[in-house]
Formats: structure tokens, C-alpha cells, sequence
């Protein structure tokens, strides 16, 4: 009994004297690329916040181009504008379009990129519409 008692207390010890690695904090994927559009997905909610309807539409006609200030949307088939304009970002939040559009980035990773607009209600107390544009890198 002994034996067992001085061998558990060995890999006690062993296992709180052992070096943890720490890994260094990774840097946050760039925002600022090309990214394809994968899809679109719209939900309705009512007045209370309760989802209405869910729709998802897979769409591939248009990428979008981020620099470190600027955003440019363009068409897959012939790459013309579709519009371009200057954003700032401040945290997760894009401002553009003199302040009228805000998304939240809601993913970034290396390969994904989704970014969530709130559409307010039409009328005081009435529902509002998210939107969420899906990008690939």
C-alpha cells in the first residue's frame, strides 16, 4: 500500500513539474481580401423577437473586395462594379454608407467570413428582418 501511496504522489508530482507549453496568441484572420458570397440567409421576426420565417439563398454571382478602408462588391461572370464605398471598422462592427449600414462580422476565420445586418422595423413595435451575407476566402 505503501508503494502505491509514494507512486501517486511521484506522478502528482511529475505532472505538476512538467513545463506547459503556451502557445503564442494567434493573430486575427485579415479581414481585408477577396471573398466569394456562399449565401444569403434572411430570418423575420415578430414584435416579441420570435423567429416568423427562415430563408436561405445560395448565391455565387457576386464577390466582395476588402481593403484595409474600402469595400468593392463585383460580378463573378465579367467582374464590373456592383458599387463600392468606405468603411470603418470599429471592433466587430463595419460602418459604411455615411453611417446607414452597419454589419456585425459575426465569423472570421482564414476561410469564412459572415457578416449580419439588422433591418429595423417598419413601424414602431413591429418586426424586423437579420440578414446574414456567408463569404469563402
Amino acid at each position: 500500500m505503501k508503494n502505491k501511496q509514494i507512486l501517486f504522489v511521484g506522478l502528482l508530482l511529475t505532472a505538476a513539474c512538467t513545463k506547459k507549453t503556451v502557445e503564442p496568441d494567434k493573430p486575427e484572420p485579415r479581414l481585408e481580401g477577396r471573398w466569394q458570397e456562399s449565401s444569403h440567409l434572411i430570418t423575420r421576426y415578430d414584435a416579441a423577437g420570435n423567429i416568423v420565417s427562415q430563408d436561405v439563398d445560395i448565391l455565387q454571382g457576386y464577390y466582395m473586395v476588402l481593403t484595409k478602408d474600402s469595400l468593392h462588391y463585383r460580378t463573378t461572370s465579367d467582374h464590373s462594379s456592383l458599387g463600392s464605398d468606405h468603411y470603418v471598422r470599429q471592433g466587430n462592427v463595419l460602418q459604411f454608407g455615411r453611417g446607414r449600414i452597419s454589419p456585425v462580422i459575426t465569423t472570421l476565420t482564414e476561410h469564412a467570413l459572415s457578416l449580419r445586418f439588422r433591418q429595423p422595423a417598419a413601424t414602431p413595435g413591429g418586426g424586423y428582418i437579420d440578414s446574414e451575407d456567408r463569404y469563402t476566402h
